[in-house]
């Protein structure tokens, strides 16, 4: 698969005409005509326009159906689409309006030169992969050469492979319109929302359906961004995801656990409802790996020898291999060996590295922290995992993009929700061109936090996100989660999922009544930690404030000034 950049999201207005080597991009809103559906309205309100010729490959547009990817841009000559095929133009080009419309896939837009003017249209056609390009003339422009052949009017050109260009055009429509009904988000905070899209639209075009994971780009890979593929329908059936018998190379041996991806290969698991039998084996032979050097200390637990904290060196019971190893040990249901293990190090500050060694400098990524995020360990308490990630939060020499990226989901799942947007807001104004995908991750783990056996809903909203509305966004269990917020209340949630499964739902309903989608009530158990459901046969649950009639239908929320204010503090 081919590698490709990509620009920083441009913030608002005030960037209008903003310029960056190569050219400029920003979000349009989408025009007038016909009233559209919110899942149409979101996704054309992300449109990417450039105002001047991109000169560089990472500053173009990027086509693909994940086995095919092209980025669109130019020079003085024409316009290349990267390793694929150029247009030669006759006179040299004087300026462009582009624009990739993400509803469906499709640039379309007018290069002028100094001979006269092209207008195109390109596509990498879903289903084929073939490129579709529509070339359109006009003045001196008619010389202008495709592949070495004169255009001379009107053409459809197509490269690997052959079709009805109108057939093309409506199965790839078609598919990707299907997409983005898929994991729905609307937001107040229209940056972050638009931002969303676009990382939805590229997740989607560069990583194909059936990929393994051990193919998908590094920025894809990975427990933190499993949820993101699966909410665009890209995740690989969990048998293509096992990975044995990587990360061993180069530097401090990786620990077997994260050697073989074992987190992401379990979250696929979980999130698709897939046999767990490709990940059993493998996370027996991690946990039985350490289980030849643990030993039983005079405490009565058992420790972990010297080993490696990743970026900071040797450590007797290293909290990163901890969490990993308690983490594989529960889910084989090795109960003893958990009750066993020596509690984590924790001062003043949150979990330590390890035994006798507090964090006490910056580092890009926080490692020791794994057991929060992804792992959901239940067994921190909420004021250590808060002191923990403000303690790493708060050395930030060292810290880089990813940095925070990793911040704002691991600050959402702390029930940091202002930190989390401030991290989201920094990254979104960073000027530069290659942004993880994490950012998108990070969306989804605030307003949904999913684990087996139960969901949280809006459970880390940041001030000034009133309203928020969602649907289909799959979490673990294989649920499908559909909810909306107003006047900073939630109004309701349905969960739609297989007949007969238990769900412990966390809300902030008061009075809260449980239904089927047409009202009838059903059973439910008030626990501590939220209420417990069993979907009925109909296979959904609502759960609603008593004596309001929720419409169950997603929506485009208002924008917020003061989201847009709050999440610009870090």
């Amino acid at each position: 698969m081919k590698t490709f950049g990509r620009r920083t999201f441009l913030r608002g207005a005030a960037l209008l005409g903003a310029t960056a080597v190569g050219g400029s991009w920003l979000t349009s809103t989408a025009s007038a005509g016909p009233p559209i559906g919110p899942h149409e309205a979101i996704v054309r309100d992300a449109a990417m326009v450039w105002h001047e010729l991109p000169l560089e490959q990472w500053a173009g547009p990027l086509l693909g159906n994940g086995s095919v990817t092209t980025q669109v841009f130019g020079d003085q000559r024409g316009i290349a689409f990267t390793d694929l095929v150029r247009l030669d133009l006759a006179g040299t080009p004087t300026g462009a309006r582009w624009q990739l419309d993400l509803w469906n896939a499709e640039l379309t837009g007018t290069v002028t030169t100094t001979r006269g003017a092209v207008e195109l249209s390109a596509l990498v056609h879903r289903q084929t992969g073939v490129l579709m390009v529509t070339v359109t003339p006009s003045g001196g422009e008619v010389a202008a050469r495709w592949a070495g052949k004169v255009v001379g009017r009107h053409e459809v050109f197509l490269v690997g492979g052959t079709g009805d260009p109108q057939h093309l055009l409506t199965t790839h429509r078609a598919w990707w319109n299907r997409l983005y009904t898929n994991s729905f988000v609307s937001l107040p905070d229209t940056s972050v929302q638009r931002f969303h899209v676009i990382q939805q639209y590229h997740a989607a075009a560069t990583v194909a359906p059936g990929t393994a994971l051990a193919s998908v780009p590094s920025m894809l890979a990975g427990a933190n961004q499993v949820a993101l593929l699966v909410n665009v329908d890209t995740a690989p059936p969990l048998s293509l995801a096992a990975i044995p018998g990587t990360g061993s190379k180069g530097g401090a041996a990786e620990n077997s656990v994260m050697a073989w991806n074992l987190p992401a290969l379990w979250s696929l698991h979980e999130h698709r409802g897939d046999s767990p039998d490709a990940a059993i084996p493998l996370l027996r032979r991690a946990v039985d790996f350490y289980r030849a050097f643990l030993v039983r200390g005079s405490d009565g637990f058992l420790h972990l020898p010297v080993t490696h904290s990743p970026g900071h060196g040797d450590v007797a019971d290293c909290t990163y291999d901890l969490a990993l190893l308690r983490w594989a040990a529960g889910l084989l249901g090795e109960h003893d060996l958990v009750r066993d293990l020596v509690p984590y190090h924790i001062g003043p500050s949150g979990l330590m590295l390890g035994a006798g060694r507090p964090l006490t400098r910056s580092h890009r990524t926080a490692a020791h922290l794994v057991g929060l995020f992804p792992l959901h360990d239940s067994g921190i308490s909420r004021d250590v995992a808060q002191r923990s990630y403000r303690h790493w939060a708060s050395m930030r020499e060292d810290w880089t993009v990813d940095s925070h990226v990793a911040a704002a989901s691991l600050a959402a799942r702390v029930r940091e929700p202002n930190a989390a947007a401030g991290h989201l807001r920094h990254v979104l104004d960073l000027n530069a061109w290659s942004v993880p995908f994490g950012v998108s991750q990070a969306v989804l783990d605030l307003v949904v936090h999913g684990r087996s056996g139960a969901v949280d809903v809006f459970p880390s909203i940041p001030d000034g996100w009133d309203e928020v509305s969602v649907e289909s966004l799959r979490v673990p269990g294989a649920c499908l989660i559909d909810a909306s917020r107003s006047r900073g209340r939630t109004d309701w949630v349905r969960i739609r999922g297989a007949k007969g499964q238990s769900l412990l739902v966390g809300h902030d309903i008061e009075d809260v009544r449980v239904t089927d989608p047409n009202g009838t009530p059903l059973p439910a158990v008030a626990e501590e930690a939220g209420i417990r459901v069993t979907l009925p046969p109909s296979g959904a649950v609502v759960l609603s404030r008593r004596g309001h009639v929720p419409d169950l239908l997603p929506r485009v929320v208002s924008r917020s000034r003061t989201a847009d204010a709050t999440s610009s503090k870090a």
